[in-house]
């Protein structure tokens, strides 16, 4: 009993100075948006229906893919290996979709954890 009560309050007292350190919970978010080839968008600002073709051959040949969204950019990844969500953002690379999941900050990177695309 001792030892869930520890483990209990470990929890707390950690999750507390998250907070006091100014770490913010985690934010769901849901983010209509293109996913696009994050390469040939910055290098070529290329992105749209014409862009299609290329965005999924190269999201699939390993390129990063992001979320372009009123002219701010998201990277995507997934939660360490959910493939499936993944295969859902490479499925719908060059379209609008909406992409729902953990929003991160960090060092002027904005991303987006992704849980599910629709």
């Amino acid at each position: 009993m001792k030892q869930v009560l520890f483990a209990a309050v470990a929890t707390f007292v950690l999750a507390g100075s998250a907070f006091a350190e100014g770490k913010a919970a985690p934010k769901q978010v849901s983010v209509k948006g293109e996913v696009i080839d994050t390469v040939c968008y910055l290098t070529k600002g290329a992105k749209g229906p014409g862009h299609k073709a290329c965005a999924q051959a190269c999201i699939k040949g390993g390129n990063p893919a992001s979320l372009l969204s009123d002219g701010k950019l998201y990277m995507l990844f997934a939660d360490h290996g959910n493939t499936a969500a993944m295969d859902q953002v490479k499925a719908h690379a060059g379209e609008e979709v909406t992409v729902t999941g953990e929003k991160l900050d960090k060092d002027g990177l904005a991303a987006i954890m992704v849980s599910s695309v629709k």
